[in-house]
């Protein structure tokens, strides 16, 4: 088996050219901070875009940074709490690490197919083909 890749560094656009191993990106679409970037919730889309390994792209609608309820280590509250965003983002990395590591369960497939029949106003899942569209983001 592959080795898998969990993405998770609020800067990580600035090193994703080294993520080889399959990987998710998950994103909120409304994520904007205009201390970290100026280029708008795209931005956080980079490991997607650029990552040579990253071929699926969870992006949550309506959230910011904390994508409906994570918080920092320390941090006591999320800028946008949503616990049916919160349940999705869990449900589907879920998914997609037991395909990842091939361990039974709820396959990746099921889970973008239940995300956008039934949970579409929650998010959507956009695969890239194996050689897809990459952009720059310098």
């Amino acid at each position: 088996m592959e080795r898998v890749a969990a993405v998770g560094h609020s800067m990580g656009g600035q090193t994703v050219g080294m993520l080889t191993t399959p990987a998710l990106c998950v994103v909120g679409d409304a994520d904007v901070n205009p201390f970290i970037t100026k280029a708008g919730p795209e931005w956080y889309e980079a490991a997607y875009h650029d990552g040579p390994g990253c071929s699926e792209l969870l992006t949550l609608h309506g959230v910011r940074h904390g994508l409906g309820g994570i918080a920092g280590y320390d941090a006591k509250e999320t800028a946008t709490e949503d616990p049916d965003r919160l349940a999705a983002v869990q449900r589907m990395t879920t998914a997609w690490l037991t395909s990842a590591l091939e361990v039974e369960g709820p396959g990746w497939a099921q889970a973008k197919e239940a995300l956008a029949t039934h949970g579409a106003s929650l998010g959507h899942v956009t695969t890239a083909l194996p050689c897809g569209p990459r952009r720059s983001w310098r």
